[in-house]
């Protein structure tokens, strides 16, 4: 068992059981998404033949050749440009106006998330040029169709290919966390996992147990801290091997779970034992 995470006590406590559940505040201004972790690796890995490409050019000192896909790129992203935009960016007119209008995404659900990696976006409610430019050339998608048609390819891949679920459940917390803080207030981390924990996000179901109700109830009667990263990505790791093995025999004292998931394995179990006297009563 680790030691007790460091996160802060989150006053108040989020009411995690209340049926109108706030859609996150993902156009909030001032916040800042970090390039970290698996998102910064992802981008990272997108971009490398890119810059492959750039560096080929520059040591024999010549200017790469113009690409018609950067120069569609570039004209699509200006043209979202309000008049207070700089060259570079797009603000919260424009870059709501490109996710629902011409994107058509739903903003009630996680396949807003998708675009926000694509995108590289550095602060929620705008978009970068760069970012954007890059980042649609790096997955080859030059004009509005070819973007929206990748985009659904991803929202239903969320519910069946882990890989894909896991990169967008990890940026998630690089994009939601306050300007300057490591840890997720609570009610944030909670707003979210609503979104992500349901479809069109995978859902942590078995034939006995709900695991997510288990966790929102959990979490309203045992937990007051902040949400760090390591709390945000092992949670998702244990819900994978619940949903596998609803005895959590995969789970011991000793391993290497952080606190706050010994102490739910102890309150889901005490949950189901008394549910499980009561069936047999």
């Amino acid at each position: 068992m680790r030691s007790p995470e460091a996160g802060t006590e989150s006053t108040p406590q989020a009411d995690v059981k209340a049926t109108n559940i706030r859609i996150p505040p993902i156009f909030q201004d001032g916040w800042e998404i970090y390039a970290q972790d698996l998102a910064e690796a992802s981008l990272s890995q997108r971009s490398h033949g890119l810059g492959v490409f750039r560096n080929y050019y520059a040591s024999n000192g010549v200017a790469p050749p113009v690409e018609k896909g950067k120069e569609a790129l570039e004209k699509m992203f200006d043209s979202y440009r309000g008049q207070g935009d700089d060259e570079t960016t797009v603000g919260a007119d424009g870059t709501m106006r490109y996710f629902t209008q011409d994107l058509e995404l739903n903003l009630e659900n996680a396949e807003l998330l998708i675009p926000l990696e694509i995108c590289r976006v550095q602060e929620i409610g705008a978009m970068n040029k760069e970012g954007f430019v890059e980042g649609w050339r790096a997955v080859g998608c030059p004009t509005l169709a070819k973007q929206k048609a990748y985009i659904a390819t991803q929202i239903k891949a969320l519910s069946t290919d882990m890989a894909v679920y896991k990169r967008v459940y990890r940026y998630v917390f690089v994009c939601a966390k306050e300007r300057g803080q490591k840890a997720l207030p609570l009610d944030t981390a909670i707003e979210y996992w609503r979104v992500l924990f349901a479809p069109p996000g995978m859902t942590w179901v078995t034939d006995t147990t709900d695991w997510t109700a288990l966790w929102f109830e959990f979490l309203s009667a045992k937990w007051t801290k902040s949400v760090n990263k390591d709390m945000w990505h092992q949670t998702l790791e244990f819900l994978q091997k619940a949903v596998q093995d609803e005895s959590l025999s995969f789970w011991n004292e000793d391993g290497a779970w952080p606190s706050v998931i010994d102490e739910f394995v102890v309150y889901a179990k005490e949950k189901k034992g008394i549910l499980e006297k009561m069936e047999t009563d």
